[in-house]
């Protein structure tokens, strides 16, 4: 496990490699191919402890290559303004160009799949000077994680999570709702965090996990680590703690408005839909009303509906 020091920000070191590269988050494995000889890619060092062999079986391959844009015609599916634009055939393959926002003033990439998302091809534009594929790339890699969970059962949710004797706890709560303080609270009294913003959900043989990205957080946690899944709690900061139990239909509501998904499938928000529904059925979800003192995560570990305030 890989853990930046705290107070270090977003990764800046970049690591190139000559050869293919897979990543996987979950279960979820997506191999970065060369389209041609001497195609290099690249990932930020928060990247590196999500490399997997390249042997290792892929859910989704990529074709890459750095190389100018071709011009798309025909009309675009979904557009989100500045950040990209996407079509949709009408075989089901979808071709989604990223632009690069004010840093590159220009698209940047162009990633076609087909329509089951087991194969595509993504072509960088030549617009950073060392000419390798970016495979991290933000917000491509992301989206690229969150599209493909949906189709193998996991989700990717705003959460920050801390394992505690192999059991993990996701904490669900949008910006400012304290994800990282409970993080911190939490790895003070010993937990392991391998993530404190963005959370892998998966359900596989009825056994739900929990599992660390490489993505934002104030607490730059970085590990691939996964472990079955114990507790969710929303959070809500209070003047007192105090668990309040959610019944499994509210429960599924409020997980699914803070997932990180593109709702651009209605067969993807379905099957998102029942992933989180089988994981509420087998595992409690709370609204933790807490305060930011180490009482608050001991209540949260215990599941209790109050603590004693100190």
């Amino acid at each position: 496990m890989t853990i930046l020091p705290r107070g270090v920000g977003f990764a800046t070191n970049k690591v190139t490699y000559d050869q293919p590269i897979s990543l996987r988050f979950g279960y979820l494995v997506i191999a970065f191919r060369p389209a041609r000889p001497g195609t290099r890619f690249s990932i930020e060092e928060t990247h590196v402890p999500f490399l997997v062999p390249n042997d290792t079986q892929a859910d989704l391959v990529l074709d890459c290559e750095v190389a100018p844009l071709r011009p798309l015609s025909g009309p675009v599916t979904y557009s989100a303004g500045r950040s990209w634009d996407l079509r949709r055939d009408e075989h089901g393959a979808e071709t989604i160009v990223f632009r690069g926002g004010a840093e590159f003033g220009t698209d940047v990439w162009q990633l076609t799949l087909d329509s089951e998302f087991r194969h595509g091809k993504l072509v960088e534009a030549p617009v950073m000077p060392d000419r390798a594929v970016r495979a991290d790339g933000y917000p491509l890699l992301e989206y690229i994680v969150a599209r493909l969970l949906a189709r193998h059962e996991g989700a990717l949710i705003h959460a920050s999570t801390a394992i505690v004797n192999e059991g993990a706890y996701v904490f669900v709560g949008h910006s400012g709702a304290g994800k990282s303080t409970i993080a911190s609270i939490a790895e003070s009294e010993g937990a392991r965090i391998p993530t404190d913003d963005r959370t892998v959900l998966t359900i596989r043989n009825q056994q739900p996990m929990a599992w660390g990205t490489p993505w934002h957080g104030s607490l730059i946690r970085k590990s691939p680590e996964g472990a079955i899944l114990r507790r969710m709690y929303l959070l809500q900061q209070a003047k007192d703690d105090r668990c309040e139990p959610l019944p499994p239909g509210r429960a599924v509501k409020e997980l699914f408005v803070r997932l990180i998904q593109p709702r651009l499938h209605p067969t993807e928000v379905q099957l998102t839909l029942e992933v989180l529904e089988r994981i509420v059925q087998r595992i409690p979800v709370a609204v933790l009303h807490f305060r930011p003192t180490p009482a608050a995560f001991a209540l949260a570990i215990r599941g209790s509906t109050s603590a004693r305030q100190s």
